[in-house]
């Protein structure tokens, strides 16, 4: 590991998050607060109804190409 190069997974969550936090956009998940105890981090975020995109296309055996296309496009 390059000595320029430190693990410190606390701050880059917190430095990852507060990029985050502005964004307002219809398809991005609202950020709202973190907080750290010893062992855990909690992340506080809007909560959003519905499927996750896992349960998508496991429900739907099958997706057209051009569904794939739409979807790749939004991850």
């Amino acid at each position: 590991m390059s000595r320029y190069v430190k693990f410190r997974p606390k701050l880059n969550i917190i430095n990852e998050l507060e990029m985050i936090q502005p964004l307002n956009h219809p398809n991005i998940i609202k950020y709202h607060d973190i907080y750290f105890d010893d062992i855990n981090h909690y992340i506080i975020m809007e909560y959003v109804d519905g499927l996750d995109l896992f349960t998508y296309v496991i429900d739907r055996e099958y997706l057209s190409e051009n569904m794939n296309k739409t979807l790749f496009k939004q991850l």
